[in-house]
């Protein structure tokens, strides 16, 4: 779907100005992402969420039940840098940006999140 009708709306809009639609994710993937790290390339998570077909399976990649239950997390992927990118792009002011983070954070992990 192009940006304009997407939904929800895309937030950091300019990571998806190279990668417009699932067309250009797939001929992207193909051409640069299955031999630059796949699905774990930042440019190709910026836009994209790899995902089972199954809700039930239980592999051979991440297991949607298992990991709904346990939780998910990368190694190789920072997730405060995401929330910096994020709240920087609803245009909340840049000193407040750190302090509101670590204030997220902090609830998120009061709630085990």
């Amino acid at each position: 779907f192009p940006a304009s009708k997407c939904t929800p709306p895309r937030i950091l809009l300019a990571d998806f100005a190279g990668t417009p639609d699932a067309a250009a994710l797939v001929e992207q993937f193909k051409s640069r992402f299955k031999t630059q790290m796949l699905d774990h390339h930042p440019d190709y998570r910026a836009v994209a969420i790899s995902v089972m077909c199954s809700l039930v399976a239980l592999g051979p990649e991440v297991s949607t039940p298992t990991m709904f239950l346990a939780g998910f997390s990368q190694y190789d992927l920072s997730f405060v840098h995401v929330l910096h990118k994020t709240l920087s792009a609803c245009h909340v002011p840049r000193h407040k940006i750190e302090h509101m983070a670590t204030e997220i954070v902090a609830l998120a992990g009061r709630y085990g999140l």
